[in-house]
């Protein structure tokens, strides 16, 4: 809401950003790992779910669909330390 009314940015639900996830980033998606994209589109969905909180919790990676996507061992294996901020700041992307 804040973004509409200072930037004039039209509002998107939770899903509706992890829709454009899929679609506006899957270049970067589609770059990665198989489990390392497949871990972070699980992120997303806790997202989608529970709202930006559900990425903020230190038992982020403990969820079973994220387990079940290759988990925090996925993303480690691509050194990317920084890819849940990454991963949070084009979910929030206008």
């Amino acid at each position: 809401m804040l973004g509409e009314i200072a930037f004039g940015l039209d509002s998107k639900t939770r899903v509706e950003r992890v829709s454009a996830l899929e679609y506006k980033q899957a270049a970067w998606l589609n770059a990665l790992p198989l489990d390392a994209a497949k871990t972070l589109r699980a992120l997303a969905g806790q997202f989608g779910r529970d709202g930006i909180e559900a990425l903020e919790t230190r038992h982020v990676f403990d969820a079973p669909e994220v387990v079940h996507a290759g988990g925090l061992s996925a993303l480690l294996q691509i050194g990317a330390e920084d890819i849940l901020r990454e991963t949070k700041e084009r979910l929030l992307a206008p």
